[in-house]
This record gives structure tokens, C-alpha cells and sequence, in this order.
């Protein structure tokens, strides 16, 4: 059977290959969160740990109470680790505070029942109390990661979850049997809970992989479909979109709008200012029109300076107010570049599908139609397809003419 001190090294390397694997992430992938966190966190435990297998081979050299309080603080920064990971803010007053707290109070108590008191028994049930409970705030952060697979997150949580379960399991039995399966004098506990800690070492290990992983594939499916400039749609997740309203439309028998939109003049910008200015001009457009949309309406980049808009559930009427608004925001918007200021206007047009008996090319082509008239018409204005339109001048916008950018 194995005894304790290779049990110790065993976790010891076990935690070196984690630090290893979530280095490589950090060295190709820094910008994923968390991981710095993991890195130092696992490090303190190593640390912990080797102090602890120092004092099994050369007694007295270290302090017990060292060793434990590095592997709680680990412990603790691996819980910030993945509340980091989860999005949430990490290294605050709210938790820096509780982690200074918890480090004094648990060295204290620790080095009391070592020294003072000498309580062998509840000195191991105060380590498996604070290990379940840590376990169990990691799991609630591993829980609440967003993910595209929520069985990845919640199996996650689960088995931390029973690690923690574990150190409860473990404080009663330590409490309750005799002094003879003490944690650190090498009995019969002290190698099982050390087999649990490399079991543990393991699933938290493959726990970073899958999330890492997941991670960098929900970045690779985002880029495949956002528009790395404006943050928004590319025209061929846009087209999915649409299609996919356009077959809840008919299925609920609603009817749905699609506004096209054209930068005026964003030649003009280009050539005067240059392609940089061109881009924040993009980007500042971009962003105006996506704080203006109502909730489920999608904004999509087309091409070049055009831009569509789904509005799901819309009449025309409806639409003609959604338009008209994107018009008036930005048009009272001005882009600011370095020292440039640069005016800009928008011309729109929208077209509609009652109950959705449309294909998307054929309403694209509509609310093009409208947008070529709402431009011949003068610019910065909304146009409606109606019947008949060929793509010449007809009535039906709104807005005032306003020939500058």
C-alpha cells in the first residue's frame, strides 16, 4: 500500500501538471480569465504541500500550520480563479477582505490546537471544515459559468461538490474514531484522505481543460460569426438570423421587418480622413445603433458601410418608428477621431413580410429598393417598399434632407 509521503508526492506532481497545462494557456490564450488565478492558486498549494512532506521525512523542519494556511489561501484563489472565469469582479474589497479574515482566523485557531491546546483530532475536523466549505463556494462560482454546455459546468460543480461532501464525511469520522486513523501520523486515514486530494487534484485539472476549452471554442464560434470591426453580426450569421425569423413568422403567423441601412457619404470620410477615421466612424455607428434597438431586434454588417436590421414581430408602421429613431440618434451623434469631429447621417430603408411569406433575398431586395430611394430622395430619410416599386423614385419617407455627412 502506498504510504503518505509518496501520496503527498504524487499530489505534488499532479498539481505541477496543472500549473504547467494552465501556463500554456496563459502563454497562447492570456486572455482568458482565470487562469492567472488557477496558476497561483495551484503554486500555493504546492507549496503547502511540500512543506507538509518535508515535515514527514525531516521532522520539525517546517511548521504544520504554514503548510495548512498556504493550502486554505490556494484553496481560496482557485475559488477566485473561477468566480473570475464566471465573469464577476475578483480581486476586490468583497474578497479580499474575507480572504484575510478567513487566513487569521483559521492560523490562529490552527496553530492554537497545535500548540496551545494539542487537539490532533480537531485540528484535522478544522482543515476538512474549511476545505468543504471552500469546496463548496467554488462549486456555486463552477455552477454559474456561462457555458455552451451546461452539463459541462453543473457535472463540474457536482463533483466538487462531493469533494466538499468528502471533508464533512471526513471531520465526523476523524472526530468520532479513534486517534489510531489520525490525518498526519500516517494511519490508515491519512493515506485515504491523500488518495481523495490526488483524485480531487485530477477532476479540478480536467475541470480547467473543459472550461478552458469550451472557453476558446465559444471565441472561435464568436468570431465566425461577429464582425470583428463593429461587434456586430456578419452577413452570414445575419442571413440565419432572418431566415429563422422569417420561419417563426410563418409558423406564429406574425409579420416581420428588415430595414436597410447605408452610411452617407462614407466615401467622403475615407478619402478625407483616412481609412482609421473610416473605422471609428463604423464602429461609433455600430454602437449607437445597438443601444437604440429595442430587445430581440438584431443589427447586422452587410458589406463595406452597410448595414441591415431584423426587426422580429414588427409591422410596418411599428418599423417605420424603429427606423426613423436609428435615424434621429445618429444623425445627433458625432464621431470623435483623435482632433476630428465628423458629422454623420444614415439613409434607411424597410420592408416587410406579413406572416413571413417571404425568402430572405426577396425582402432584402425590398428594403434595397427603399434604401435606393430614400438616397435619391436626398439622404439621411427612411423609405417604405410599396407594391409596385421598381427601384425608381416614389413617395413614402420621411426625415429632412440634409445633403452633409
Amino acid at each position: 500500500m502506498l504510504d503518505v509521503p509518496t501520496l503527498i508526492a504524487m499530489n505534488i506532481i499532479l498539481i505541477f501538471v496543472a500549473v504547467m497545462i494552465n501556463i500554456v494557456v496563459l502563454k497562447w490564450n492570456p486572455e482568458v480569465t482565470g487562469v492567472r488565478y488557477w496558476v497561483v492558486g495551484n503554486l500555493v498549494n504546492a507549496s503547502g504541500l511540500l512543506l507538509i512532506f518535508s515535515r514527514t521525512t525531516i521532522p520539525s523542519l517546517y511548521s504544520i500550520v504554514l503548510a495548512n494556511t498556504l493550502i486554505v489561501i490556494g484553496f481560496y484563489i482557485l475559488y477566485l480563479g473561477f468566480r473570475a472565469h464566471r465573469g464577476k469582479k475578483a480581486a476586490d474589497m468583497a474578497t479580499i477582505i474575507p480572504l484575510l479574515l478567513l487566513v487569521f482566523l483559521f492560523a490562529a485557531a490552527f496553530a492554537y490546537l497545535t500548540y496551545g491546546w494539542r487537539d490532533l483530532a480537531l485540528r484535522v475536523a478544522l482543515v476538512s471544515w474549511v476545505t468543504a466549505f471552500l469546496c463548496f463556494v467554488i462549486a456555486i462560482e463552477v455552477a454559474g459559468i456561462p457555458s455552451r454546455d451546461r452539463f459541462l459546468t453543473q457535472g463540474f460543480a457536482v463533483l466538487i461538490m462531493f469533494n466538499g461532501v468528502w471533508n464533512l464525511t471526513r471531520s465526523v469520522a476523524t472526530l468520532v474514531i479513534p486517534p489510531s486513523k489520525a490525518f498526519f501520523e500516517g494511519g490508515g486515514m491519512a493515506a485515504l484522505a491523500f488518495i481523495e486530494s490526488s483524485v480531487a487534484i485530477f477532476i479540478f485539472t480536467v475541470g480547467y481543460i473543459l472550461l478552458i476549452s469550451d472557453h476558446l471554442l465559444g471565441q472561435l464560434r464568436q468570431q465566425a460569426e461577429i464582425d470583428f470591426l463593429t461587434n456586430v453580426f456578419n452577413s452570414r450569421s445575419f442571413i440565419k438570423l432572418v431566415e429563422k425569423a422569417l420561419a417563426t413568422a410563418r409558423r406564429d403567423q406574425t409579420t416581420l421587418s428588415l430595414v436597410s441601412i447605408d452610411l452617407d457619404r462614407f466615401k467622403k470620410v475615407n478619402d478625407t480622413y483616412g481609412h482609421a477615421a473610416g473605422d471609428a466612424v463604423l464602429r461609433h455607428f455600430s454602437a449607437t445603433v445597438t443601444e437604440s434597438l429595442r430587445p430581440g431586434d438584431i443589427l447586422g454588417r452587410m458589406g463595406g458601410e452597410e448595414f441591415m436590421v431584423l426587426l422580429p414581430d414588427t409591422e410596418m408602421s411599428e418599423a417605420s418608428g424603429v427606423a426613423e429613431r436609428l435615424r434621429m440618434n445618429v444623425e445627433q451623434s458625432v464621431v470623435q477621431f483623435e482632433a476630428i469631429r465628423v458629422a454623420l447621417t444614415i439613409s434607411l430603408g424597410v420592408a416587410n413580410a406579413p406572416h413571413g411569406e417571404k425568402s430572405f433575398d426577396l425582402l432584402a431586395k425590398e428594403s434595397d429598393i427603399a434604401l435606393y430611394k430614400a438616397k435619391r430622395a436626398g439622404r439621411n430619410r427612411v423609405a417604405f417598399f410599396e407594391e409596385g416599386d421598381d427601384g425608381k423614385l416614389t413617395t413614402g419617407w420621411s426625415g429632412q434632407t440634409n445633403p452633409t455627412l
